[in-house]
């Protein structure tokens, strides 16, 4: 009996096993795909580490200085939709901070025509200082350009707009495109 219950165990971690190369081999295919179809050039990086925080959304991958990483560099997910950037690198690897990291700022694009701060945070993404002539609508996508590319990377859309009388600016709440489900993998974008 022991012994069956051994060979059932094994089976099991073979087939989780399995399951997890086959998700790995699609993040790939989509990738190349991606690639196949964009002018960007990027780098594939390995997550080692998440933070152990429950508010940080920070991890570490298996890139650095000598693969050409450096601190702002943009992160993607196998669909090429931004997921964060690079905010510290050493010579082997370096640390990403996703889009819904509390303490995540770029500057974005809205639509064809406006730009502002997109911040992150646990619960909701916020765009600020967007000024109310912007003409901002639900469903406007949300990205960013390498600098020196013309090459958009979405980030999302626009899913909330708000105006108070008192405030300068529109309240922008934005619906990320990434599903935070990585495979163990993300590209970090070159320049």
């Amino acid at each position: 009996m022991a012994i069956q219950q051994e060979e059932n165990l094994e089976l099991l971690f073979d087939l989780r096993q399995t399951e997890q190369l086959k998700k790995e081999n699609e993040t790939l295919r989509k990738a190349l795909d991606f690639k196949k179809r964009s002018s960007l050039d990027f780098l594939g990086a390995e997550i080692l580490a998440f933070d152990p925080s429950d508010w940080r959304r920070i991890i570490t991958v298996n890139v650095g200085i000598s693969d050409g990483v450096y601190k702002g560099m943009y992160a993607i997910d196998e669909n090429g939709w931004l997921v964060g950037k690079v905010v510290e690198v050493w010579n082997n690897y370096a640390t990403v901070m996703f889009v819904n990291d509390p303490d995540f700022s770029a500057p974005v694009f809205i639509g064809d025509n406006a730009f502002g701060l997109l911040s992150g945070g646990l619960d909701k993404i916020r765009i600020r200082y967007v000024d109310d002539s912007d003409n901002i609508k639900t469903g406007d996508k949300v990205w960013v350009r390498i600098p020196a590319s013309m090459v958009p990377i979405y980030i999302g859309e626009v899913s909330k707009v708000n105006k108070d009388e008192n405030d300068l600016f529109l309240d922008v709440q934005v619906t990320v495109f990434s599903e935070d489900s990585f495979n163990g993998r993300i590209f970090i974008v070159k320049r």
